[in-house]
């Protein structure tokens, strides 16, 4: 599908499954680190069936890595796809809007998970209460804008087919 509405809600949980992913991913490398495990050899251990207290302590990590990935493996499944619809549609509201902020705001808070302190430092010298307010502003009314337009289907005129301008009487 290459049109879905995006509003906050939508952008608030794609920013939580993100948030997820990256703590997941940091989470496994930790515990690769912790137990001198590499990234590539730990599924080469082989895990003893039975009682717990006889596992190791690389052989625990093992498992719990195996199910770190599976975890990663299916955010990954959810957020790939939404990260290109929302890339694709802040690009259409870069081409409908007059200020070119709107798309900026929203692509440094939601694709590139800056915070909003670093938002406002971006576009203004210093963190005040004017440019906090400037910026929630431009950030409301981005993501209203935003909603407006994801809301309208589209279709990018390089996967336009000759068989899509064909019409049923014509076959």
């Amino acid at each position: 599908m290459l049109y879905e509405k995006i509003d906050r809600g939508y952008l608030n949980r794609h920013l939580h499954r993100v948030q997820r992913l990256d703590n997941l991913r940091s989470l496994k490398y930790q515990i690769l680190n912790s137990c001198g495990l590499k990234a590539y050899d730990y599924s080469k251990i082989k895990v003893t069936a039975g009682n717990g207290h006889r596992m190791t302590d690389q052989e625990k990590a093992a498992i719990r890595v195996e199910k770190i990935d599976r975890q990663i493996k299916e955010l990954e499944a959810i957020v790939t796809p939404e990260q290109n619809i929302l890339l694709q549609q802040l690009d259409r509201l870069d081409e409908k809007s007059n200020d070119y902020r709107h798309a900026a705001i929203l692509r440094q808070l939601y694709v590139d998970g800056c915070s909003l302190k670093d938002v406002i430092l971006s576009f203004y010298p210093e963190d005040t209460k004017e440019s906090r307010k400037s910026i929630s502003g431009l950030r409301n009314t981005a993501e209203k804008m935003l909603a407006k337009i994801s809301d309208i289907p589209f279709i990018k005129v390089e996967q336009m087919t000759i068989e899509d301008f064909k019409f049923d009487a014509y076959k």
